[in-house]
């Protein structure tokens, strides 16, 4: 196929270590399978382990390296820690991708509770700033780096009976365009990814 270790090469992502939170299943599964596809190191970071674990045994069918860290990304001390420990036991985090996220369940801003709001406000939004901070520094070691966030549709529209999802969205553009202009000379990059309803 297209994904094989020649485009790996040309990419520089052959042996490249990539993290993907929220790489489990859905899109962060299939970034996960493309990486691994091209060369790179791909290492999970989720709290689906039944999901994450499956993914990693199909990476490794297919001839891939990748492994799975059970990791709650809204504890801040539990993310910083894993990546730490994966920072120090390889050369480095070359591409670290912010991709887990949870829906809303339609309601008005009226209908939903305090703890849902809370709960995805602290999934998409402050656990991908908490990512972040964490692992910039290490880029920085490395005077390399590229973090990629998987935003939505959703960050440039409205969205009927998803206030609070669409919010979180709109945040992590407006977030990445400012760490953009911060370390625009640090030969890190931010990228975000607008996909649509996926399966």
């Amino acid at each position: 196929g297209v994904l094989t270790r020649d485009l790996g090469k040309y990419l520089g992502l052959v042996d490249r270590t990539v993290v993907i939170t929220g790489g489990a299943r859905g899109i962060g599964r299939a970034m996960a399978d493309r990486f691994a596809r091209v060369g790179s190191n791909v290492l999970i970071l989720d709290i689906n382990d039944e999901d994450g674990q499956q993914t990693v045994q199909q990476i490794s069918d297919r001839g891939g390296t990748a492994a799975y860290y059970h990791c709650d990304i809204t504890d801040y001390t539990q993310f910083q820690e894993t990546l730490q420990k994966i920072h120090k036991e390889g050369d480095g985090i070359y591409v670290m991708i912010h991709n887990a996220g949870i829906p809303q369940k339609p309601g008005t801003i009226e209908e939903i509770g305090k703890e849902d709001i809370d709960r995805i406000i602290a999934v998409n939004l402050i656990a991908l700033i908490y990512g972040t901070k964490i692992v910039t520094p290490l880029m920085l070691e490395k005077a390399r780096g590229v973090q990629i966030y998987t935003a939505s549709t959703a960050a440039t529209i409205g969205m009927e009976q998803r206030a609070v999802y669409v919010a979180t969205k709109h945040g992590i553009v407006g977030f990445i365009k400012s760490m953009g202009i911060d370390y625009a000379s640090k030969n890190i990059r931010f990228i975000s990814l607008a996909p649509g309803r996926v399966n």
